[in-house]
């Protein structure tokens, strides 16, 4: 007996495409909205911004004729450097763009803004590794962070008297879901004084009475997301620990390409500006393992 086989009718069988379009996911950044923010000061222009930094005063003994010292200071600088342009940019052929089920000139680029925060919010991360004010942990013996890690941050940052209302945490996934709730008096209602669970309500609430973000961005290799597996470097920061100046941000520019020899129209987002180390020992690095 013949049987039609699938093969056999498939010129028959139409295929539906459906007009939504599923969005790519990035990643929350966290770090560029909670540090030295100079973009004020180029937003017309200039390229290098020179933040000065009162030392430390030293004192001394006066003495019983009445003579003292006077100190002698040097201010230094932090010099922020607007000079790193990043860019998202697609093609998009006449044809396509007009046969299409979807507006490709907006469901493209509808990332690009999403992409150009991630990327600034990794050159923050990346200067996690100049940090001078401490570490927890190291790259051959990353921790887990439970609390004798989130202490031992602490008790470094305020060594330095660094104040507890200016300080951060930005802390990768694992160290909330392989640390900080694994422990029931983290997460429990009647030890947190929350409503709910922590674990049912996702409420991150402060860590030792400092802000805490999560942040998927935070890795041991330059430039790279999740690269290193062994450990990511998590931070406590002090605000003035890092400074960035934004001349341009996620401007998007459209221009068709028939000129070029071309039928079709590119789209393009750039952002430029520049990062810096302010006070590297206001920052403790924290080495966490990896899952």
């Amino acid at each position: 007996m013949a049987i039609i086989s699938a093969t056999n009718v498939a010129p028959l069988i139409s295929e539906v495409w459906d007009a939504e379009v599923l969005q790519a996911r990035y990643a929350e950044a966290t770090i560029l909205n909670r540090v030295l923010n100079k973009s004020e000061l180029v937003a017309d222009s200039g390229q290098i911004i020179h933040i000065t930094v009162v030392p430390r005063f030293v004192g001394g003994t006066v003495g019983t004729d009445g003579a003292f010292t006077p100190e002698t200071q040097t201010l230094t600088a932090i010099n922020v450097n607007v000079n790193t342009w990043q860019y998202v940019s697609v093609d998009i052929p006449i044809q396509q763009s007009r046969q299409s089920v979807a507006d490709l000139k907006k469901v493209l680029p509808a990332g690009f803004g999403k992409r150009l925060a991630e990327r600034s919010d990794i050159a923050l991360a990346d200067l996690f590794t100049s940090f001078t004010g401490g570490n927890v942990g190291s790259a051959a013996g990353p921790e887990q962070f439970i609390e004798d890690a989130a202490l031992g941050a602490v008790l470094q940052a305020r060594k330095r008297d660094l104040p507890l209302n200016e300080l951060s945490w930005f802390l990768s996934p694992e160290c909330f879901y392989d640390g900080w709730l694994t422990k029931e008096r983290m997460t429990n209602a009647n030890t947190t004084g929350m409503g709910k669970s922590a674990l049912i309500s996702n409420w991150r609430g402060p860590i030792l009475n400092i802000s805490a973000y999560e942040s998927n961005l935070l890795d041991g290799a330059s430039g790279n997301q999740k690269t290193n597996q062994k450990y990511a470097i998590c931070g406590l920061v002090h605000k003035e620990a890092l400074a960035y100046a934004m001349q341009i941000q996620n401007k998007y520019y459209e221009a068709s390409k028939v000129p070029a020899g071309f039928l079709g129209d590119i789209i393009v987002a750039a952002s430029l500006y520049g990062t810096v180390i302010g006070r590297a020992n206001h920052g403790i690095r924290i080495f966490i393992k990896n899952k």
